[in-house]
């Protein structure tokens, strides 16, 4: 069985400016001659597919949940005395373990009457690229990951004071280093050993060891205070 066209229908104009479209069909089949139909077949439904309208998810994912009830930053205990020039902060920020120490150490500074100015705490990594390009003055900084950008440092002004030797005395004294070439910066390093190079001068197992713990706990200390403390100002 065959449906053709077998010719249009005048083109009658109707009041509307439009076309009839009121066609005729031919019916043809096995008979001779051909039978006129003034309606199209009626053809078999179809069953198409659902039509999918869901919006394609970002390949970037949901933001992967952080636990702001960690404290990862941390102030000093509000009752040692200290200046600051808080590198833009409001509040000079350390890790807890560390401000805990650094609390403990200026208390013995602040009963042998100094009042330490500290420079700087914890960094996020663009205030850690500006100090490589130059800020830090004469003062190296440090390459990749700083310990500032854990919150397990400290830089104190006055290396060249008469009070320095007590302030040095108290920071050891409560577990915190002096590092040698870069005088006015304390730091506790909680990561294990800092390991070295192997013959072909790559990193040993130690040191790569080292540098992913110092890199997550940097890593999260960015996180927390970007999305736990500036958030909620």
């Amino acid at each position: 069985v065959k449906f053709v066209v077998l010719n249009e229908a005048e083109n009658a104009k109707i009041p509307d400016g439009g076309v009839d479209d009121h066609w005729m069909w031919t019916f043809m089949d096995t008979l001779p001659g051909a039978q006129t139909l003034q309606d199209p077949p009626v053809l078999p439904k179809v069953k198409l597919p659902p039509l999918n309208l869901q919006i394609p998810k970002s390949k970037i994912g949901p933001p992967i949940p952080f636990d702001c009830s960690i404290l990862r930053l941390v102030a000093l205990d509000s009752d040692v005395r200290y200046t600051s020039l808080n590198n833009g902060h409001a509040v000079l920020l350390f890790h807890p373990d560390f401000a805990t120490a650094l609390s403990a150490a200026l208390r013995v500074v602040n009963t042998a009457g100094i009042t330490p100015q500290l420079n700087s705490a914890f960094r996020t990594e663009a205030e850690q690229q500006r100090m490589r390009d130059g800020a830090s003055g004469r003062n190296p900084a440090a390459q990749g990951k700083s310990f500032h950008q854990t919150g397990y440092a400290v830089d104190i002004n006055g290396t060249q004071s008469k009070n320095f030797p007590t302030i040095i005395a108290a920071m050891t004294a409560q577990g915190i280093g002096q590092i040698r070439n870069d005088p006015p910066h304390f730091e506790i390093n909680p990561f294990g050993s800092k390991g070295g190079f192997d013959k072909d001068g790559k990193p040993d197992a130690a040191k790569l060891l080292w540098k992913g713990r110092m890199t997550n706990t940097a890593n999260d200390a960015e996180t927390y205070f970007n999305r736990c403390i500036m958030l909620n100002q």
